[in-house]
């Protein structure tokens, strides 16, 4: 199994608060505070986060660590995404980006397209059955 996609809001220690990843089989491993649940989706929504990863190329630049400290939250969350566009994956660190989200004064191009992406998977996942608590900036 290859993931496909993977998400995880992590406390500043990165200790778990949710985790999601989807894998090329379709199935998805989630993980809310110290409970675990799997769910499977179809082949068509694997074939869909493909689709929506790639258009974004800029999800597989290789960063290093991203610095996208959101200024103005003391300790907050780390947000971790693993992409993967069908032939090679990414991993992208970001910290509280739900304060770009909510602050239009900053801007910063890859927040936004992390956050862009996130909801577009959201929805999908959501809408083929997975709680959206595992998906929340």
């Amino acid at each position: 199994m290859e993931t496909v996609f993977s998400y995880g809001i992590y406390g500043i220690w990165f200790n778990v608060v949710s985790d999601i990843t989807v894998y090329d089989s379709g199935k998805v491993e989630c993980t809310y505070e110290d409970s675990e649940t799997i769910y499977q989706v179809s082949d068509s929504v694997v074939k869909e986060i493909y689709g929506i990863i790639n258009r974004f190329p800029e999800l597989m630049r290789k960063y290093g660590v991203l610095d996208l400290w959101y200024p103005y939250i003391f300790d907050g969350v780390n947000n971790s995404f693993l992409f993967n566009n069908g032939e090679k994956s990414n991993t992208i660190v970001a910290s509280n980006l739900i304060g770009f989200k909510d602050d239009d004064s900053i801007e910063n191009k890859t927040a936004d397209i992390l956050i862009l992406v996130l909801e577009e998977i959201t929805e999908l996942l959501v809408k083929n059955g997975i709680d959206r608590k595992y998906l929340s900036l």
